[in-house]
């Protein structure tokens, strides 16, 4: 073992860029990462690696040699965790990412389908991919996010989710009324703080209705946006992959995996 201890200390120096593929980076994170973090955590790890051989040379004393190493290890692994970048409470850092998902699978039995429908910001993250397995059977074929920002606060006031399934559409959103009209066309509506909020899609899906929609854009990968004027709100309808959680981070794809 004491032959591969100076390979430990130097390889704990890589463990930032592994952080990286593992879980979501908050903001710029990125940049600071790969341009301050990495090669400070690369000189500092090969420092102590050779602090620590030079130390195991001078002393035969196993505890002294020992407690230097846990003392080199932990310490870049603390400093690692704790510079890497979620300075959004939103985006949990890498230790709560892994608390909040054992927690997660701890209730298993309490998630319910509508938790696949969470808004996807990363700290709901554990909770969407765990859902997404326990109900891949059921998965809908498309999931728009609808959001309604307030024109003077610039803030979300009411968040929720429309999905097709097998041909029908459903909402989470109880008081939405879902119309089915004439040519192909269904209409959306309910009456939110006193304004009457009314938008339109056809029976697969929301596509770019210029006489309904003020902006349309569609990116060709499955990323829709769509977004319509009222008095007091902007209604702002999106659509992403749905599985790009578990594509973009290993952690995500561990996590369904053993889900």
């Amino acid at each position: 073992m004491e032959k591969y201890k100076f390979w430990i200390i130097l390889i704990s120096g890589f463990i930032t860029p592994i952080l990286i593929y593992l879980f979501p980076v908050d903001g710029g994170g990125s940049s600071i990462i790969f341009t301050i973090s990495v090669p400070f955590f690369i000189i500092i790890a090969l420092l102590f690696a050779f602090i620590y051989k030079r130390i195991a040379k001078k002393t035969e004393l196993k505890w002294k040699m020992n407690s230097a190493f846990s003392f080199f290890v932990l310490s870049i692994l603390f400093l690692t965790f704790y510079s890497f970048p979620c300075f959004d409470r939103n985006n949990l850092c890498p230790c709560e990412v892994i608390y909040n998902s054992v927690k997660v699978l701890s209730k298993y039995d309490q998630i319910k389908f509508e938790d696949i429908l969470a808004e996807k910001k990363p700290s709901n993250y554990p909770l969407i991919v765990v859902a997404q397995k326990k109900y891949k059977t059921s998965f809908p074929n498309k999931i728009y996010y609808i959001n309604y920002e307030g024109k003077e606060t610039f803030y979300s006031e009411k968040f929720y989710a429309i999905y097709f399934r097998n041909g029908k559409i459903f909402s989470n959103n109880k008081n939405l009324k879902i119309k089915y009209l004439n040519n192909d066309i269904v209409e959306f509506s309910e009456i939110y703080n006193n304004e009457f909020i009314e938008f339109k899609s056809i029976k697969s899906g929301f596509i770019n209705m210029p006489k309904e929609y003020k902006d349309y854009y569609n990116n060709g990968y499955e990323y829709i946006n769509l977004n319509k004027e009222f008095k007091d709100f902007n209604v702002n309808i999106r659509k992403e992959p749905e599985k790009d959680i578990t594509k973009e981070y290993g952690f995500y794809k561990f996590l369904y995996w053993i889900s």
